[in-house]
C-alpha cells in the first residue's frame, strides 16, 4: 500500500508578535567593539557622517520536506514565501528621523564627556576634498545592489548638515571608511566618526514542520502518511539591526592602528503595530499559487507566495524608529566610553 502525501503551504501575517526590546547598556553580549580604549584620552571628536538606512522591502521563506527515509531527494515539500513592503512613510519623515537621531547621538556623546566639534572645521582641511559624496537620498544600485539580497530594498538618508560617503553593502558587516577619513583624522588631530544605522520595519519568523498520523498509518505496509506545512509570520516591530555601528578613525592604519568601532551584536526592537497590514498579492501571483498547488498534488511540491503591504501611520512609525535608534545610541555610546 503506497502512502499518501498531502502538501499544504500556509502563511500567516500578524500585527503583533513577541520580540526582545532594548533600552541601552553596553555589555559585551550586546556589542562588538575594537579599540574603544583609544577614545579614553581623546575627548575632542568629529562626526563626518551619520547615515540611517531604512529597509522598505524584504522577504522571508520557509520550507518543509518529507521526513520519509525513502525520499532522499526531498522532492516532496511545502514552501511558503512572504514578501513585505513598507508604505505610507513620506521622505520628510525619513529625513526627520535621521536628523533627530543625529542630535540624540551628539547629546549622548556630550553626556559622556566628549566634545563634538563642528564638521565645518573638517571641511577646511585638504583631505576633505578627496571625499566624494553620494547623491541623497541614496538607493543602492549597480554592483552594490547586485551584492545585496535581491529581495531587499532600502534607502539611505544623511543627517543634516552631513553627507554620506559610503554605505555598507551588507547589514551585519562593518566596512572600512574611505582612506581620506583617516587622513582627515590625522590632519585634524582628533578622531573622526562615521555612523551607519540600519532600520528595519518588521521582523520575520519562520516555521516548518510535518505531521504524521501514526495511529492510522504506521501498521500499513507503505509507512505513515505525512502532511507538510510551512509558514512565515510578519511582526510589526521597528528595529535597528545588528551591524549598525559607530566607526572612529584616528590614524592611517597598519598593524598597530588605533582605529576602531562599536557595533550592535543584537537587534534593538520596538514592538507594536504602527499601521495596518494589507494583503496585496497580485492576481498573477494568486494564479501562480493555484497552479503550484494543483501541480503539487502530482509532483509532491507546492509553493505559496503572499505579498503584504505594511501601511504605516507616519507619526507612529517615526515614534517607533526614534525609540529604537535612541536605544541604539545609548548602547553604542556606552560602548565607546567606560566613564
Amino acid at each position: 500500500m503506497k502512502s499518501k502525501l498531502i502538501i499544504a503551504a500556509s502563511i500567516a501575517t500578524l500585527l503583533t508578535g513577541c520580540a526582545s526590546t532594548g533600552t541601552g547598556g553596553g555589555s559585551s553580549d550586546q556589542l562588538n567593539s575594537k579599540n574603544a580604549a583609544t577614545l579614553e584620552t581623546q575627548k575632542d571628536v568629529y562626526i563626518a557622517q551619520f547615515a540611517v538606512t531604512f529597509v522598505t522591502k524584504d522577504s522571508a521563506s520557509s520550507k518543509s520536506t518529507s521526513p520519509m527515509i525513502r525520499n532522499r531527494s526531498a522532492s516532496e515539500y511545502a514552501k511558503s514565501i512572504l514578501s513585505a513592503r513598507l508604505t505610507g512613510v513620506p521622505e520628510s519623515t525619513f529625513q526627520k528621523i535621521a536628523d533627530e537621531a543625529y542630535k540624540d547621538f551628539v547629546a549622548d556623546l556630550t553626556a559622556k564627556g566628549f566634545n563634538v566639534k563642528p564638521v565645518s572645521d573638517l571641511q577646511k582641511l585638504k583631505p576633505w576634498q578627496d571625499l566624494e559624496a553620494l547623491p541623497l537620498p541614496y538607493t543602492p544600485s549597480g554592483l552594490s545592489g547586485f551584492l545585496s539580497k535581491p529581495s531587499l530594498e532600502e534607502i539611505t538618508y544623511s543627517a543634516k548638515p552631513l553627507s554620506v560617503f559610503m554605505v555598507p553593502d551588507q547589514v551585519n558587516q562593518v566596512k572600512p571608511m574611505p582612506y581620506a577619513f583617516a587622513e582627515l583624522a590625522e590632519a585634524a588631530g582628533a578622531p573622526v566618526f562615521a555612523v551607519n544605522y540600519n532600520v528595519h520595519f518588521a521582523y520575520f519568523d519562520t516555521d516548518t514542520d510535518y505531521e504524521v498520523n501514526y495511529f492510522k498509518d504506521v501498521p500499513a505496509s507503505g509507512g505513515p502518511s505525512t502532511t507538510l506545512s510551512a509558514s512565515v509570520t510578519l511582526g510589526q516591530g521597528i528595529q535597528v539591526t545588528p551591524g549598525s555601528a559607530a566607526q572612529f578613525l584616528v590614524d592611517l592604519g597598519g598593524t598597530f592602528s588605533d582605529n576602531g568601532f562599536v557595533s550592535l551584536k543584537e537587534p534593538i526592537v520596538v514592538g507594536g503595530a504602527y499601521g495596518r497590514n494589507e494583503d496585496t498579492t497580485s492576481d498573477g501571483q494568486k494564479a501562480a499559487n493555484a497552479l503550484s498547488s494543483a501541480v503539487g498534488f502530482f509532483t509532491g511540491g507546492s509553493t505559496k507566495t503572499t505579498e503584504i503591504s505594511v501601511v504605516a501611520t507616519p507619526e507612529y512609525y517615526e515614534y517607533g524608529a526614534l525609540k529604537a535608534i535612541d536605544a541604539a545610541n545609548n548602547r553604542i555610546v556606552d560602548g565607546l566610553s567606560t566613564n
